[in-house]
């Protein structure tokens, strides 16, 4: 290839680099429509709210009173994450 390719190389980069950077900052025609239902995940939930969400909810009329000094938070037997899992960790926190 030798001193033509180096050349040739030396010329077309920069107009593919120019070409990309002139495509993504021209504004798009039309925007994407959201699917209906969807909400921004900033608003969809209070800052108080349970996360993560559990895999199930099942709401039943009937209250159950806890006991602070007895309830915990643990990993289950079949758990692959374990106690060193920060994000667990800092769920469990809150």
């Amino acid at each position: 290839m030798g001193l033509a390719g180096l050349l040739l190389g030396l010329v077309v980069v920069p107009a593919v680099l120019v070409s990309t950077s002139l495509r993504h900052g021209a504004p798009r025609a039309e925007a994407e429509p959201e699917p209906p239902g969807w909400e921004l995940a900033a608003d969809a939930l209070p800052e108080d709210s349970l996360w993560p969400l559990p895999q199930r909810v099942r709401t039943s009329p009937r209250q159950l009173q806890l006991a602070p000094g007895r309830f915990q938070l643990v990993h289950g037997a079949g758990s692959s994450a374990g106690p060193g899992c920060g994000l667990l960790q800092d769920a469990f926190r809150r």
